[in-house]
């Protein structure tokens, strides 16, 4: 495996106020996290600059670079990650959120970490250290209405509901919108969509669904699709059903 090497990083200072959290890092750092390493820098110095992108937003740091504001520190130290791509950036910042938890996690307890490391450590273990999340990929732009809103026509089901069942010389009431399934674009795990419906009444409605569409149009000899077809073509929503899928 060859392995990418980067001569050319260097170090450059740069005001706090110039460097921008990166929208897809998912990791909020509370007050005492952010106390904490505020402390360690004023102990030990910058001992791991910040990295950023070429549009100044931060890879890995996001901590480090609240601390300084903490501290009112003048100018940072970063290095510039600009030869990575939007991929590798955000895989970056996935393992550099595993890695700090898990780093606190697994340390030992009779390390020689400074005593500021071994308290974030035992406030992960204690569940008040934020476990990374998983990035979610940015998401699709809203469509205008969805399937189910392209099969639905609620004013064709009530133009519907206002004629007698159709089942010849029916006049129980009232009256249900029954859609039909077969010959249709309905399946075994999809309703059909509005412009596929009859009128019938509860009890016959309810007949349809126990014994299956076939028996039920043998026994009352109707052709349910070429029934529907015509409710579909005579509704006064017409032009709304031409719309459904």
């Amino acid at each position: 495996m060859q392995i990418q090497t980067n001569a050319n990083l260097a170090v450059t200072y740069r005001a706090p106020e110039e460097i921008k959290p990166h929208h897809q890092n998912s990791r909020a750092h509370t007050k005492s996290q952010i106390e904490m390493v505020a402390k360690s820098i004023e102990n030990y110095g910058w001992t791991n600059p910040i990295l950023i992108d070429d549009d100044d937003n931060v890879i890995a740091g996001h901590a480090r670079l609240e601390a300084a504001k903490l501290l009112k520190i003048a100018i940072v130290p970063t290095i510039c990650l600009s030869h990575m791509t939007p991929a590798q950036k955000r895989a970056y910042i996935i393992a550099d959120m595993r890695k700090s938890a898990l780093a606190f996690q697994h340390a030992p307890e009779n390390s020689n970490l400074p005593g500021n490391a071994i308290q974030a450590r035992s406030q992960h273990l204690q569940g008040s250290w934020p476990i990374p999340r998983i990035l979610l990929p940015d998401r699709l732009p809203t469509q205008r209405g969805s399937m189910r809103v392209l099969r639905a026509c609620p004013q064709h089901r009530a133009w519907v509901r206002r004629h007698q069942c159709s089942v010849l010389g029916c006049k129980r009431t009232p009256i249900e919108c029954a859609h039909v399934r077969s010959g249709t674009n309905g399946g075994i795990a999809l309703k059909p969509s509005d412009r596929w419906c009859i009128s019938l009444c509860t009890l016959h409605h309810a007949e349809q669904h126990r014994i299956g569409e076939l028996a039920f149009a043998t026994r009352h000899d109707l052709d349910l699709a070429a029934l529907a077809a015509r409710f579909a073509l005579c509704s006064p929503h017409r032009h709304k059903l031409d719309a459904l899928r």
